[in-house]
């Protein structure tokens, strides 16, 4: 009998989640057997009420911090937490479009032909790269996402394998001359890794087999790659995983007292700055804030979702991104059923 669960930490924006959730119970509720969600987030009580409302709706098991807290510290305390033999990391800005792939990928586990699903990825100092690739012969080269690592989404694995590491999710740092011995090499620089880096070297050091899976990541390039049949345009995608959404009500979406719309009932007004970033990144983000204010339920938490709103205009107007770019934005991502 299988046994699968779905683990996804958030921070917790309303709108964004009612999208995720939308789309899970369309593509792959029915291919999971429990979604655990940890929410963390400065969030006022009346968008948190809103979340759990949707949380409950769906079965899901909760675990709610009044305050965000890392990745990978909200991944751990959910696996503690989960029955299921085997298990999936999911992010809040990953989207499946195709029925069937997150079965495809749970089997692939169950069966015992490989012994984790993941999507490759770097997110760290080229020393770790480069001795990966000597040690374990994992290339860094070729389209998208490259190298020793995993992204901690669409990422397939049996709770037991995951019980043998130190269970440390988060972002790591080395100093020179220290020893790692899953790469069993000294740090000639300091060396750092993002969320899931120095998991994943524990989980090459144990000797796991790997399949590997395209996130399909979202790009400033959308538009090109449509117009060239790339990427999620290449006739064999499945899912997205988009990036970077969490700077949103956390960041860069602001009142008009330039204050994160997480943290309004307790932080000072402040002038609002838009972090560098080119135009087609800022385009490609506000798309999504956009799709999730436009799915979004006029009737519920009404006073936040107006700030919302406001607050994706200020953005367009402050990154001077055009209205017709994300337009064509939301199109081509409707084209493939989002």
């Amino acid at each position: 009998m299988r046994s699968r669960a779905a683990l996804l930490p958030t921070p917790g924006d309303p709108f964004l989640i009612r999208y995720w959730l939308e789309n899970y119970k369309k593509f792959w509720k029915d291919e999971v057997d429990h979604l655990y969600v940890h929410l963390n987030t400065s969030l006022e009580k009346e968008g948190v009420d809103y979340i759990m409302e949707m949380l409950n709706e769906v079965g899901a098991t909760v675990i709610y911090k009044d305050r965000q807290t890392t990745h990978g510290l909200a991944i751990n305390e959910l696996l503690e937490i989960t029955k299921e033999t085997h298990i999936v990391l999911v992010e809040d800005d990953s989207y499946v479009f195709k029925k069937g792939k997150i079965d495809e990928c749970f089997k692939k586990v169950e069966s015992g032909e490989f012994d984790c699903v993941a999507g490759k990825r770097g997110s760290c100092s080229m020393e770790i790269l480069e001795q990966a690739e000597k040690k374990w012969g994992v290339r860094r080269d070729g389209f998208g996402d490259q190298g020793c690592n995993f992204w901690p989404n669409m990422f397939f694995i049996k709770k037991e394998d995951l019980l043998k590491t130190d269970r440390d999710f988060d972002s790591r740092r080395w100093e020179q001359g220290e020893y790692c011995k899953e790469l069993d090499y000294t740090f000639k620089e300091e060396a750092a890794g993002d969320t899931m880096v120095h998991m994943s070297l524990q989980l090459r050091a144990l000797g796991l087999s790997f399949w590997y899976e395209n996130q399909y990541h979202g790009s400033p390039h959308d538009i090109q790659q449509y117009d060239n049949g790339q990427n999620l345009w290449d006739g064999k995608s499945f899912w997205t995983h988009v990036g970077s959404l969490s700077s949103g009500i956390g960041g860069v979406l602001v009142d008009d007292q330039g204050r994160k719309l997480v943290e309004r009932s307790f932080s000072e007004p402040a002038p609002f700055i838009v972090p560098p970033a080119r135009i087609d990144e800022w385009a490609r983000r506000i798309q999504w804030w956009q799709t999730f204010y436009d799915t979004s339920d006029p009737n519920k938490i009404p006073e936040f979702r107006e700030e919302y709103r406001k607050a994706i205009n200020r953005l367009t107007v402050e990154t001077k991104v055009g209205n017709k770019k994300i337009l064509k934005r939301q199109r081509i991502y409707r084209e493939l059923g989002l």
